[in-house]
């Protein structure tokens, strides 16, 4: 999802947050939470939807509004 915000969407130091170390320390303990939450060991793509949580005020307003369609369009890549 990182590479997809870097590449796709051009997100770098100067327009979001999402590079920056406190980010992806927290991306990782969400997905953590998310899954042991749901009684699993393991990560799933799905669980990939917790990322609303901690990029809402890291990413621009415009992709922030689109992240459920384009998570939803990663973790059907991930499924396939």
């Amino acid at each position: 999802m990182l590479s997809r915000f870097v590449n796709q969407f051009k997100l770098d130091t100067t327009n979001s947050l999402v590079t920056d170390r406190s980010f992806l320390v927290k991306v990782f303990k969400v997905l953590r939470a998310q899954t042991l939450l749901n009684g699993r060991m393991q990560a799933i793509p799905t669980d990939l939807a917790v990322l609303g949580y901690v990029t809402i005020f890291r990413i621009p307003e415009e992709l922030n509004r689109n992240l459920p369609q384009v998570l939803a369009e990663v973790i059907q890549r991930v499924n396939e």
